[in-house]
């Protein structure tokens, strides 16, 4: 994947921000995960992680999801079957096929008509520092206390 990758596409731009909602909305509820939709940035506190899978075809991008401390328990838990993770490998793990169900539902709405995309593999870290400016993003609230924010970020267009 070229590492020029700079230019975060807006989502209603390319029509893409429905569908974005949609996959994310019924991966949520094939979890029982409480999602709630917010306006503007997430409201990020300490800790979490970021998830990244990256992708090739037609255009070159990055789906990217990134969590604050109680959003990355609560992610977690919900692919766990309500058990929270006991490790921080086992958080960055269930984070991880988040990452890769989000991405693969992505891809067969959004990105398969376009033309052939392959997917890579997910890539966990911890999270530091606030979310960020892409117009490219959709925000929720998980539960009670925990962030999300959804990113689809593409290279440039030729």
């Amino acid at each position: 994947m070229p590492s020029d990758i700079n230019h975060a596409a807006d989502l209603d731009a390319l029509g893409l921000a429905p569908t974005l909602a949609e996959v994310m909305g019924l991966v949520f509820q094939s979890y029982g995960l409480e999602a709630t939709p917010i306006e503007g940035a997430a409201p990020f506190g300490l800790g979490g992680a970021v998830a990244v899978i990256g992708f090739e075809g037609p255009r070159t991008g990055l789906v990217t999801l990134r969590l604050d401390g109680p959003g990355a328990e609560a992610m977690a838990t919900s692919l766990l079957g309500g058990f929270p993770p006991e490790s921080d490998a086992e958080r960055n793990d269930a984070l991880g096929e988040w990452a890769n169900i989000s991405a693969g539902n992505l891809k067969t709405k959004a990105l398969d008509p376009l033309g052939d995309f392959r997917l890579g593999l997910p890539v966990v870290a911890d999270r530091e520092g606030p979310g960020s400016e892409t117009p490219a993003r959709l925000c929720y609230r998980l539960g009670e206390l925990g962030s999300l924010e959804v990113a689809l970020i593409l290279d440039k267009a030729d």
